[in-house]
């Protein structure tokens, strides 16, 4: 592009933001621009002004973006950015509602000029920067939306989780996270729209399993653990996204008691939540019960390989899968059968819970998985308040004894296993 065309594209656009200086996606494309120009100060200006009106509108994951596109122009600038933000989103911070939701950005219809004539544009970038500028100073200070982890970390602590985010902008149709891949990070979504998906059987469509939104997260069973992922993450549009290492994560957990804290409160938060989605055991429970009922469980991890219950041994504890997978394995003579393989919301060790017989199959963490444990003493002092809780689990039991039972008369042993 020709300077006089870059000049009058700058112009163009300043003509826009001059016309809604509020409009904070508007304003960050200008910024863009101006660092596309070589005009790094003005640049940095107008992304601070893009930066602030997100802010103000309770996008905050658009906020730290656009922050971070400040750093390389004026470090300085971008981390007094986060310090605001910080201060605003952070713990301690009056201005957080729970209840209070985000606003989204402001769509107007722009005048077109009459009579098809083309009107010649005479904006100036700096003074559009300084309109949005003074008419985001002039924003009042009202309520925030809530955003999990953030919220609960001091404004030092908020800061150090910004500078291990990335900023990502995949465009529509891209996959962020593939089926069978390693997590290794997770994400929030800064601006657009993320299809949650599993293939489909062979010939058939991908199952849907949800859409996501800004301000959302994904991808965060990599806090855990670096098993494979279980979905794919398709952008269903141009998207921008803040990504966030496992290991910085890990390494920031190392130094930073508090944040260590934090982020172990959240990813069990977020676990419970996507275990309230997926077990049929919670399902009868309203939300109050869900919650009492939870209270008694403790989570528990095991290795790949490592066995929650062994066949034969007293058994004694429930328990529910909130992330990996587990083996049931029955012993058939000198052969190590593999009935199923169970995953998140699964339950085990129903059987022996409720006959006080041993168990009667293995089951064996498949990868680095964790669970939820109910030692039968804390299940006998509850059961009585869940009774669907009860008949569900009974079910379970008697469903998985016929399974078990179809599975080893259904068994073929090759004929060369024999001397004939």
């Amino acid at each position: 592009m020709s300077s006089s065309d870059s000049r009058k594209k700058l112009n163009r656009l300043a003509a826009q933001v001059l016309g809604d200086p509020l409009d904070a996606n508007l304003v960050r494309t200008l910024g863009l621009a101006l660092i596309g120009a070589g005009e790094t100060k003005v640049a940095a200006s107008a992304l601070a002004a893009s930066a602030r009106g997100f802010a103000a509108l309770g996008q905050l994951a658009m906020a730290i973006a656009v922050a971070k596109e400040i750093e390389p122009l004026d470090e300085a600038l971008a981390e007094r950015l986060v310090g605001e933000l910080a201060t605003a989103f952070g713990s301690g911070s009056k201005r957080v509602d729970a209840a209070h939701r985000r606003r989204p950005p402001k769509l107007r219809e722009r005048d077109e000029p009459k009579g098809g004539a083309t009107q010649p544009i005479r904006a100036n970038p700096l003074e559009a920067v300084a309109a949005s500028e003074a008419e985001v100073e002039r924003l009042p200070r009202g309520p925030l939306p809530r955003f999990p982890l953030f919220n609960d970390l001091s404004p030092p602590a908020f800061a150090r989780l910004v500078g291990l985010a990335e900023v990502r902008e995949p465009a529509a149709g891209e996959v962020v996270v593939e089926v069978g891949s390693q997590g290794q990070s997770f994400f929030v979504i800064a601006r657009g729209t993320i299809r949650i998906g599993r293939p489909g059987r062979e010939g058939e469509e991908e199952v849907v399993l949800s859409h996501l939104r800004g301000g959302a997260f994904f991808g965060e069973m990599a806090l855990l653990t670096e098993s494979p992922r279980t979905a794919r993450a398709t952008c269903e549009s141009d998207t921008v996204l803040l990504e966030i290492q496992r290991r910085g994560l890990e390494e920031l957990a190392a130094v930073e008691q508090e944040f260590a804290a934090v982020l172990a409160d959240y990813t069990r938060d977020r676990l419970l939540q996507n275990l309230m989605l997926t077990s049929g055991l919670f399902a009868p429970l309203d939300e109050p019960a869900r919650a009492r009922l939870i209270e008694r469980f403790e989570i528990r991890t095991f290795d790949g390989g490592e066995a929650l219950l062994e066949e034969g041994a007293e058994g004694g504890t429930l328990f529910v899968v909130l992330s990996g997978e587990v083996a049931i394995e029955k012993r058939e003579g000198d052969d190590v059968l593999t009935v199923t393989r169970l995953g998140p919301g699964d339950v085990v060790g129903e059987i022996s819970l409720l006959t006080r017989r041993p168990a009667t199959a293995t089951v064996r963490a498949y990868g680095r998985t964790i669970v939820l444990g109910l030692l039968r003493d804390d299940f006998n002092a509850i059961v009585g308040d869940f009774p669907a809780v009860l008949a569900h689990l009974y079910q379970l039991a008697v469903a998985r004894e016929q399974d078990l039972e179809r599975f080893l008369s259904d068994t073929v042993i090759e004929a060369d296993d024999y001397l004939i």
